[in-house]
């Protein structure tokens, strides 16, 4: 995670290819972060471009450590693959 501000109910979490997630307080499967998270290791599933959904914790001791997403792509840019969808892991 980059941040979270517990009192606005939002924040970002930084990718391993450094790609930004904007995450809200009910994006969490469970509570979100409490004080500082700078570091901390999440897991997530990018719902929409730049937004993370089902954003779990995975560690809290503040290491410098960047999100293993799992990262949803539409390939409907192909017209032969309209539709369909590919889920990679970054990094």
């Amino acid at each position: 995670m980059r941040w979270f501000n517990e009192t606005r109910g939002d924040g970002m979490i930084e990718c391993e290819d450094g790609e930004g997630y904007q995450v809200l307080a009910a994006d969490f499967v469970t509570a979100p972060p409490v004080g500082r998270c700078a570091g901390v290791e999440v897991t997530f599933r990018a719902a929409e471009p730049g937004h993370a959904v089902e954003v779990v914790v995975l560690s809290d001791d503040g290491a410098t450590r960047r999100a293993a997403c799992a990262r949803t792509v539409s390939c409907v840019a192909l017209p032969d693959r309209c539709g369909c969808t590919t889920t990679t892991r970054c990094g």
